[in-house]
């Protein structure tokens, strides 16, 4: 089931005021970011892991699509 974009950026908006106003939850999400980059052999430095934002491709405009993997893919 796909949700309308109004309530796919609803939810996505509940999510991070969710978060922004549970300081338990801010470390629980930060610890779980830091230990699947880890497992993955990525280090992620904390400056970065603390500016992530929860977002959904219709917030992002553009920026996402500007970004090319190698091999043609976009992000």
């Amino acid at each position: 089931m796909s949700l309308s974009k109004e309530r796919l950026l609803g939810e996505a908006v509940a999510l991070r005021v969710k978060t922004k106003t549970n300081p338990a939850l801010q470390a629980d999400l930060a610890i779980a970011i830091e230990q699947i980059f880890s497992k993955h052999n990525i280090t992620l430095d904390a400056g970065v892991r603390d500016e992530l934002v929860i977002a959904v491709p219709g917030e992002l405009g553009g920026q996402l699509a500007d970004v090319v993997l190698p091999g043609g893919t976009n992000c």
